[in-house]
């Protein structure tokens, strides 16, 4: 460092409780950032088998009507694919539900701030 003050810098470390409202956020955003790879790798094993799909194959009405005309095998390599999506967006929307609850509540317990 040899006498260089800005090289180091206090910084304020957030407690527990502040944390803990954190961790709704930062844990949604990486299950959001696992949708699309998950669905991708769906679209690029149809495409691979001369299949195409842009839109959400998973879950939809679209896919019931698909899977009818495709390979059984390709079907069940897929509906692993499915399955993790599945769980993924349920999880996603469990998350985004208690962030939004957590908003609500930290918004109504604010003074003097009125409802929308």
């Amino acid at each position: 460092m040899a006498g260089n003050t800005d090289a180091l810098a206090l910084v304020r470390v957030p407690t527990p409780a502040e944390e803990q409202k954190r961790i709704l956020s930062r844990q949604r955003e990486p299950l959001q950032g696992q949708v699309q790879p998950v669905a991708a790798q769906g679209r690029r094993l149809l495409l691979s088998q001369g299949y195409r799909d842009n839109k959400a194959w998973w879950p939809s009405p679209r896919w019931d009507k698909r899977r009818q005309k495709l390979p059984p095998w390709l079907v069940e390599r897929l509906e692993v694919f499915g399955r993790v999506l599945g769980r993924l967006k349920a999880e996603l929307d469990a998350a985004t539900t208690a962030l939004e609850e957590a908003a609500l509540r930290s918004r109504s317990q604010r003074p003097g701030r009125p409802e929308r």
